[in-house]
């Protein structure tokens, strides 16, 4: 793995708990499941799909490593504040399933991204980011679905 992926990894990661961070000061709300959903959700499997690979796609087209970085810091910072708003566990236990290899993803279409503006081969980062989006998203529409309303 190129050192370029992990940096990119990383600052997704830091971004998430800069979220955490962010929310000790506003405080926690406790965790609350307004209703049930069914395992797998195919509706919320279809709109994650949707709204990762958009985003994937503007990462993609900004090809600049420091501003693909600062975006990814400034959305994972966003979503760090929704993921731990009922306090650090119960955020990664609903995160790190499909987390671990969703940021993973974006991290290696980031790169091609990178590889693409500079003109040399992309496409197996973007074929393997793109796959492992979408294994992210079947995780999170079944395994963390499943967390929250049984172990949480």
């Amino acid at each position: 793995m190129d050192k370029e992926i992990l940096k990119l990894y990383l600052t997704f990661w830091s971004g998430l708990l800069s979220g955490w961070v962010i929310n000790n000061f506003t405080g926690f709300d406790k965790p609350v499941l307004v209703h049930e959903l069914p395992i797998p959700d195919y509706a919320l499997l279809t709109h994650i799909i949707e709204e990762n690979f958009i985003f994937a796609l503007i990462l993609f087209l900004i090809g600049n490593g420091t501003a693909q970085k600062i975006v990814a810091f400034a959305i994972s910072a966003f979503y760090g504040q929704i993921v731990f708003k009922f306090g650090l566990i119960v955020g990664l236990v609903g995160t790190i399933p499909h987390g671990l290899i969703e940021l993973l993803g974006f991290s290696f279409i980031a790169y091609a991204g990178q590889k693409f503006k500079a003109k040399t081969s992309f496409v197996k980062p973007l074929l393997i980011g793109y796959i492992m989006l979408a294994v992210a998203a079947l995780i999170e529409s079944t395994l963390s679905i499943y967390i929250f309303q049984h172990v949480v």
